[in-house]
């Protein structure tokens, strides 16, 4: 029997994206998978993935081609050494809902196409339950090793590569599309077979490629969304369950299900909605803020875009502004935010301002773009300041980096006000691009100043530039501008608040009302600890409430478990709860039958 050698990097040595950091010398751990064979025959049928413990080793099952055989190998405590722990084997699929984790396509493409090669039986057998603890969780950083590839890669990376056709996330839910197949059932009816993963707290729960979909089916539609969650149900009646699907089915399943269950009309406020019917832009989404009813009857909404939020929209100074919209126009959606990342004025270059989150780059995950840099002598940069606590910012190639959210400046000029503001100075090479005009930061008299004039274009969104001169006419606003307070919607379980500056809050209903108890200046003081949450200084104490129950839980001590009923907050003067619709008077127009889920043994 011989060992096939993992050996895990210092960490300079797998940043394919980013720039050295210095690293103290040390030696590097060997991971090995006890085998049998031939070396050099092993090492070309292994797939390897680090993790913080060790290293998880995959090859094709030899009990069963079809089947992979994962195998835990962790550090010694006292030595370089390592030894196997933990041994199961099942389909691709099976074997993230064992493990918790997402196998990236090209590693499950590598293992279907490896040689199948035995493994000895390990020698420790381990419980399941900390199998899917963080210690044995790749993260972006992970090297992988592939046969196939003469140098390392990152699980980052190859997760980057190929991304599922779509994702929705809900708090702790989320649900991948991630591919479709051509699958021929009969001759005559060929069908699509889709492969999903159901997440819950990061881990996966479910994962199959086994849902049948008509072809043409939209697979980026919600329908989809809610035909995965309906197999998951149907299926588990059929099959034999892992521990965290059971507790999943008993205890999260239905309340899944209500948030992709749609709303009846009227739609509440916090609705996510989708809104057709604009001229000159793709439909745009939002939340709805008010319903309204014109003397003859119609049903309209008030509703605020999402890229109301990006920096640089007008509606961002405009708390109170909301746009109007008649009930055919309007549908809700479990789309994702707008972010401005995609439709005819999706930025090639990111902005002051934009979200960004590395691909693999071990220092942080998240962060802010404070400048895009682009020099003849080198690729496009990004001058980034990393979200949390980190005082420096971090000088990092685009390619590193995956947009999160856009921005919407509308000209030059209202991006170098933010900057100056900000104190974020110019730098020779800069890229300054806006939803109207862009130009480049050139050497001066005193110093970097932009080249002026800017280079033009139109701008004919009129969600994501309101003002533009371009645009044949204003949006509709419908409402004039006032003072608004924020609004209730109270639920079973938990309280939705619309804020004027936070927008939808949505927090447990029990550890919301312990947080009303509290006085403000013990809620403030919380919430300065949350970062990237920017208090106003005149937020309610609903508000407060709603902003410490969502963000800090565990800081608010509650009485019982039970939900009691949430009284009217009379005392907040600022505070008013939505229960009918507002007559603002006359207004212009402005599942299949599931079968049989198949999971490997």
């Amino acid at each position: 029997m011989r060992p096939l050698e993992f050996n895990l990097r210092p960490a300079a040595a797998r940043q394919p994206h980013a720039e050295a950091l210095p690293c103290p010398q040390q030696k590097e751990a060997t991971i090995s998978m006890a085998t049998t064979g031939d070396p050099g025959d092993r090492l070309n049928s292994t797939v390897g993935i680090e993790v913080p413990a060790g290293a998880w080793m995959f090859i094709r099952s030899a009990r069963r081609t079809d089947l992979i055989t994962a195998e835990l190998v962790v550090r010694g405590a006292t030595s370089m050494e390592a030894s196997s722990v933990y041994r199961t084997d099942s389909t691709p699929w099976g074997i993230e809902e064992r493990l918790g984790f997402a196998l990236p396509t090209d590693v499950q493409k590598t293992l279907q196409n490896l040689p199948v090669a035995p493994a000895a039986k390990p020698a420790v057998s381990a419980p399941i339950s900390w199998i899917r603890t963080a210690d044995y969780q790749p993260w972006r950083a992970s090297i992988v090793i592939l046969p196939q590839l003469p140098d390392l890669t990152t699980y980052g990376s190859l997760l980057s590569l190929d991304p599922p056709i779509r994702v929705w996330e809900n708090g702790p839910y989320r649900i991948d599309v991630v591919d479709s197949a051509l699958a021929f059932n009969n001759r005559e009816n060929p069908a699509l077979r889709v492969s999903y993963r159901i997440w819950h707290d990061q881990r996966i729960i479910f994962s199959s490629n086994a849902l049948p979909a008509p072809l043409g089916s939209d697979l980026q539609g919600d329908g989809t969304l809610r035909r995965i969650a309906d197999h998951v149900l149907a299926g588990s009646k059929r099959r034999a369950l892992t521990v965290s699907q059971q507790e999943f089915l008993t205890n999260r399943s239905a309340e899944l299900q209500a948030l992709l269950t749609p709303p009846t009309a009227p739609y509440p406020i916090g609705t996510r909605v989708k809104v057709r019917g604009l001229a000159g832009s793709t439909p745009a989404s939002g939340i709805i803020t008010e319903t309204v009813v014109a003397t003859d009857g119609a049903l309209h909404y008030g509703w605020r875009p999402d890229v109301a939020r990006l920096p640089g929209h007008p509606m961002g100074r405009l708390l109170d502004r909301r746009l109007l919209a008649p009930a055919r126009h309007v549908q809700p959606t479990l789309n994702s935010p707008d972010a401005a990342l995609t439709g005819t004025q999706a930025p090639d270059v990111l902005a002051y301002g934009a979200k960004v989150r590395t691909i693999d780059d071990p220092r942080f995950a998240t962060g802010t773009v404070l400048r895009a840099i682009l020099r003849p002598d080198g690729p496009p940069t990004y001058d980034v300041q990393p979200d949390g606590h980190s005082p420096d910012p971090v000088r990092i190639p685009a390619a590193a980096v995956e947009p999160v959210a856009g921005t919407a400046w509308p000209t030059v000029q209202a991006l170098l006000d933010a900057r100056t503001e900000a104190g974020v100075p110019l730098e020779h090479g800069e890229l300054l691009i806006t939803l109207r005009e862009a130009t480049f930061v050139t050497d001066g008299p005193t110093g970097p100043q932009p080249a002026l004039p800017a280079q033009e274009w139109p701008s004919l969104d009129p969600i994501l530039d309101p003002d533009s001169p371009d645009l044949p006419a204003s949006p509709n606003y419908g409402m004039p501008p006032t003072t608004t307070p924020p609004r209730i919607v109270i639920e079973d379980d938990y309280v939705r608040v619309i804020d004027p500056r936070h927008e939808l809050l949505i927090a447990p209903n029990r550890i919301f009302e312990a947080a009303l108890s509290h006085p403000r200046e013990n809620l403030v003081e919380l919430l300065t600890r949350v970062p990237d949450l920017h208090l106003g200084g005149d937020e309610s104490l609903v508000t407060l409430a709603a902003l410490t129950a969502q963000h800090l839980p565990d800081e608010i001590p509650t009485v019982s478990t039970s939900t009691p009923e949430l009284a009217t907050p009379e005392a907040d003067p600022i505070t008013a709860i939505d229960t009918n619709p507002v007559d603002l008077g006359p207004l212009p127009d402005s599942n299949p039958e599931t079968p049989d889920i198949n999971f490997g043994p």
